[in-house]
Parts: structure tokens; sequence; C-alpha cells
């Protein structure tokens, strides 16, 4: 009983003394400790939704929609879905020397992979795949882009890749083709101003 009467008495400075009783600092340290359990409690709810919501559409503030439907939730182990049918007349396109089938690749191709393959995806995919896959050197990522990929996006980048090698065969430059994919799949292209 005396131990709930009892004062604590908290030095200021040197000269003066505050004396709170005990009921209040253990009523202020259970409020702190409520507070933290339900910070804690919210960050495994949110951890939860964001589990829940992979895969699903989610509606945005401004009333725009987010699917992310095609990804995976970590790196997946695909065999390699580039090979040199993709990367020949790419390099054709692009008029780059050096041979398509080595592993490394001009910058170039990794910009036109990006734009012409996964550019074709909706616009939020790549730069969330980009998020996760960070760079180990220049212009080397941890993983391939696809190895983020679930089956149903893994499905639609090999259709992306088989009509932009169909769509490579029938032109003769870079715009051309560029023209061409915005024709065949609404693929936007920067128009050749001269």
């Amino acid at each position: 009983m005396k131990e709930q009467n009892k004062v604590v008495k908290k030095p200021v400075d040197e000269q003066q003394e505050i004396s709170i009783p005990i009921e209040k600092v253990i009523e202020k340290q259970s409020v702190i400790e409520g507070i933290f359990e339900q910070t804690e409690s919210l960050t495994k709810k949110q951890v939860s939704n964001k589990k829940r919501h992979r895969g699903e559409i989610i509606e945005l503030v401004g009333g725009g929609k987010l699917s992310l439907s095609v990804l995976a939730s970590l790196p997946q182990k695909h065999p390699s879905q580039f090979t040199i049918e993709y990367y020949a007349p790419v390099f054709r396109i692009l008029n780059l020397d050096g041979d398509p089938s080595e592993w490394n690749k001009p910058k170039e191709v990794a910009d036109f992979t990006n734009e012409v393959i996964y550019g074709r995806y909706e616009k939020e995919v790549l730069p969330t795949i980009q998020l996760h896959n960070k760079y180990i050197g220049y212009c080397i990522r941890e993983h391939k882009n696809y190895q983020f990929l679930n089956e149903k996006g893994l499905f639609m980048l090999q259709t992306f890749i088989h009509e932009a090698i169909d769509t490579l065969s029938e032109c003769d430059n870079y715009y051309q083709f560029r023209v061409k994919m915005f024709e065949k799949y609404k693929l936007p292209y920067q128009i050749e101003i001269f």
C-alpha cells in the first residue's frame, strides 16, 4: 500500500526537485506501452494487407487502378527468355556492331528491351521490378527482369518477344519499327521531328 503512495523525486537541476506520484508514472508507462502495441499491430496488419493485395487490382486514391498481377513476390528461376532470334534483329535495327550472342550487350539493347518489351506491361510493372532488382555493377542488375514475373507475366513476356521479333523482320530501321509497333500494339514512340 505504501508503494502506491510513494512519490518519485526527479532532479531537474541541482537546486530544484519535482515530485511525481508513482501512479502518474505507472499511468504514463502503460500509455506508452499501449501506443507501442498499437503501432506493432498496425505494422503486422499492413504486411498482411500487402500480401493479400499482391496480384490484385488496387484502386488508387486519384481514381486510377494498379494491377501488379504479373509480378512474383520473389525472384523466380525461369530459364533464359531472350534468345539470339531476338537479339540478332535488335542489333540490326539499332545498327550495333558486335556479337549479339555475347552475354554482355550494349546499353542500347537494354534500353530497347525495356521500352519495347517491358513497356507493354502496365506502366508500374517495370519501375516495381527495377526497385527490387538492384544494380551490382555498371548496367548490370542482380537478376534478369523477367525473373520477377510470375507465370502470367512470363506468358505475356513470351508473347511480347514473339511479336517484337515478327515486327523486327518487317522493318528496315528503328523508326519504321516503332511506327509499326504503335500501329499493331499501341506502343507509344517519339515522332521524328527532322
